[in-house]
């Protein structure tokens, strides 16, 4: 009834003239009621409008992108969480700032612990604009992991995720998995990895990544990806794990 009432008034100029205030006001209204429900719907954060992923339009919503760009699992550069030869992978293109990345992290976590050697999660860095500490936090897991690899990057991966991803506190993070503190300030001081995490910040737009957390079901067998956006149900996740395992 209520969006009919506004439909009306959009379109009876008597109506607008006598209510004009109050058809602003509920129409204001109307667009951020939309726009939250949309938002718990796709569940994830977007490229703000403002501020679009390198070479890439902007695009409304986290619509299936075209998968020919996807950059392939290589065993020997991702840092994989779970058996590295898994018949399918899980890549994750995460902001760390992102709250809906945080919230998916225990989802992608409980799928590796529940196929276990079938599958194995990936997380590549797709650090929005709006999240200031996104980038740099992308940057310093980076050097976590050249400096005492996959298992430490994971480690303190989830200590982003569950303290948060204040730049103040990297060091403290590092220093409390036993990563050496003159090293790990050399590379990130130094900005080692700021490239790597560019690079995969455009590699996953112009696979049609628009959102986080963008996620890619991958068969390292096959080659086949499905693309599943957003921080969906483990339900729905394990439907396409379970069809790329047949």
């Amino acid at each position: 009834f209520y969006l009919f009432t506004l439909i009306f008034m959009s379109t009876n100029p008597t109506v607008q003239q006598k209510c004009n205030p109050w058809f602003g006001i509920s129409m204001m209204l109307l667009g951020l009621i939309v726009g939250y429900g949309l938002a718990l719907y796709f569940g994830g954060d977007f490229l703000p409008s403002k501020q679009p992923a390198p070479n890439q339009p902007q695009a409304q919503d986290q619509q299936a992108p075209e998968l020919a760009d996807l950059v392939p699992y290589d065993k020997n550069v991702d840092y994989a969480f779970g058996t590295p030869d898994a018949k399918v992978i899980l890549i994750e293109y995460s902001d760390i700032e992102c709250p809906f990345c945080k919230r998916h992290h225990p989802v992608t976590k409980q799928l590796v612990a529940d196929y276990g050697e079938d599958l194995a999660l990936v997380l590549r860095h797709f650090p929005l604009n709006n999240h200031p500490n996104a980038k740099p936090s992308a940057e310093a897991a980076e050097c976590v992991g050249s400096i005492a690899g996959a298992a430490k990057y994971w480690e303190f991966i989830d200590i982003l995720f569950d303290k948060g991803p204040s730049v103040a506190n990297h060091l403290s993070y590092a220093l409390e998995i036993g990563i050496d503190e003159n090293e790990f300030t050399t590379c990130v001081e130094n900005k080692t990895f700021e490239e790597r995490v560019q690079r995969q910040l455009s590699e996953g737009a112009a696979a049609g990544v628009r959102g986080t957390p963008g996620n890619f079901v991958y068969n390292t067998e096959t080659k086949e990806s499905v693309y599943v956006s957003g921080a969906q149900p483990i339900d729905k996740f394990k439907a396409v794990i379970d069809e790329m395992l047949k």
